[in-house]
Order: C-alpha cells, then sequence, then structure tokens
C-alpha cells in the first residue's frame, strides 16, 4: 500500500466523526410528490434536518422540529476525497423511509448536502422529495 494511501485513510478516519456525529442542523427548499388517500399532490416547501451525535438524521418541515417526517439511522458514509463524499440514512420502523445524499466538507464540518428522500408512512401515505444545497441554520 501507497504512503499516500496510508494518509489518505488516516484522513478519512478522523474526518467520519465530524460528518456523522457532530449535532448540525440544515434547512433546504424541498420539492416532489405526496400520495394519500388516493390523492396526489405537490410538495414544495421548507425541509430542516438535524444530525444527531448517535449517527441519527430527524427530517422535519418546521424549525421546531415539530412536525418529523422522517426518523432515520446511518448506513452508509463513503468519502469520494477529502472535501465531498456520499451518506445514506435508512427507516424501518412503522414507517420505512430511504434519504441518501451527496456532501460537502470544509476541513471536518459538514457545509452542505443534495439528495432526495423517500418515505412510506404505515397508513399508506408516501412521500417522495427531492432538495438541493442544504445549509446550516441555528435552531430556535
Amino acid at each position: 500500500m501507497s504512503y499516500k494511501a496510508i494518509l489518505f485513510g488516516i484522513l478519512l478516519l478522523l474526518a467520519v466523526p465530524a460528518v456523522s456525529s457532530a449535532q448540525v442542523f440544515f434547512q433546504a427548499k424541498g420539492s416532489g410528490t405526496e400520495f394519500c388517500n388516493g390523492a396526489t399532490t405537490k410538495f414544495k416547501s421548507s425541509l430542516f434536518f438535524e444530525f444527531d451525535p448517535s449517527q441519527n438524521l430527524l427530517v422535519a418541515t418546521d424549525p421546531n422540529f415539530a412536525h418529523i417526517i422522517a426518523n432515520m439511522q446511518q448506513s452508509d458514509l463513503f468519502f469520494f476525497d477529502a472535501t465531498e463524499g456520499f451518506f445514506s440514512y435508512n427507516q424501518n420502523d412503522t414507517d420505512t423511509g430511504m434519504f441518501a445524499a451527496t456532501f460537502q466538507v470544509s476541513g471536518l464540518l459538514l457545509t452542505t448536502f443534495t439528495g432526495a428522500l423517500n418515505e412510506v408512512y404505515s397508513d399508506g401515505c408516501f412521500k417522495s422529495l427531492t432538495f438541493k444545497s442544504a445549509k446550516p441554520f441555528v435552531a430556535p
């Protein structure tokens, strides 16, 4: 194994806790489709994301996290290089969901991400949403 590959591996190990474990709040504009009770509606609203220290992700439609639409656990985290990567979260309780996004970091801090959220709820309703350029915000 080359010296460069070893150094890159060490960098990735050091960066993982900052991206996956830091409690950080993000906001992004989301759009997509909701289906419930035989009706399809367009979704276009802000989404709010909270990454907590135990590698969970909350997604809400309000900045106070009073209306949570997903509560997920991290399943994958990959770095493409020192500044970009991919992560995914799954939900498998009474609801089933998948969140997947590409992200950017600066130093060891998550700065932005873009991706998709798909949720199927226990009542048969579902959401299929995309979002771009999530940015940090200060939670109230």
